[in-house]
């Protein structure tokens, strides 16, 4: 990974208090066994939730690093990014699809709700 889109990550990770820009769970940075055993997860949920970086604005539509990437899990980056070759959702858009499927528990496994603390 590049040291400057890394950087950016963190940074992002940061800012959002360790949460995930599209659902809003917690996520992990580096101690993936940690993060599980803290949350009562699996490892296989836990991997689910690993920090991503995800930018606003794709770097082929012209897209820099910097204030254009935010924090995203694994598992949203991936959803979003399943739309293609027609063209990832607006990140704006995206968020409020997934927040709505979240408050319905419709986005992650049941089972792992309890991290919200719901």
């Amino acid at each position: 990974m590049l040291k400057h889109y890394k950087s950016a990550r963190n940074a992002a990770f940061h800012a959002q208090g360790g949460r995930c820009f599209y659902c809003t769970f917690p996520m992990w940075l580096s101690d993936h066994t940690g993060f599980a055993v803290a949350y009562g997860l699996t490892l296989r949920q836990a991997s689910r939730l690993k920090a991503t970086g995800e930018h606003l604005v794709a770097q082929k539509d012209g897209g820099k690093h910097g204030g254009n990437v935010v924090a995203a899990c694994h598992h949203c980056n991936q959803s979003r990014h399943r739309f293609r070759p027609h063209a990832a959702p607006e990140p704006d858009r995206f968020a409020q699809q997934v927040r709505r499927r979240v408050q319905h528990r419709h986005w992650h496994p049941k089972d792992m709700f309890h991290v919200l603390g719901r």
